[in-house]
């Protein structure tokens, strides 16, 4: 509190206090808040149920882009086993390039 000149006494504050002239805060009610609650829950079931969707949809873009070759059912080489395994790579990495761009563009 400021002083006046000469005097020990502090002189009291005239201003308002800064929380009288704030608004009062609204809180939302008992069925406000479980509604908020439901939407929430909705919609992230929602997001949910598209990101299921969606890989389920990539599964089956897999399976129709790539057929192993019937060489590589069962290789009994080596070799022939990690060429298979390259060949397999090789494909999932171009899928997922491609099914990136197709799902950029939706």
């Amino acid at each position: 509190m400021p002083r006046l000149a000469g005097q020990g006494t502090p002189m009291p504050e005239l201003r308002p206090a800064a929380a009288a002239l704030a608004p009062l805060a609204v809180r939302p009610t008992a069925a406000e808040q479980e509604a908020e609650k439901q939407e929430r829950a909705r919609a992230a079931l929602a997001a949910q149920q598209m990101v299921m969707e969606t890989a389920k949809r990539k599964e089956k873009a897999w399976a129709a882009y790539y057929v192993a070759p019937a060489s590589c059912e069962h290789p009994p080489a080596w070799k022939d086993q990690v060429d298979c395994g390259n060949q397999y790579i090789r494909a999932k990495r171009e899928f997922e390039q491609q099914w990136q761009v197709h799902i950029g563009t939706q």
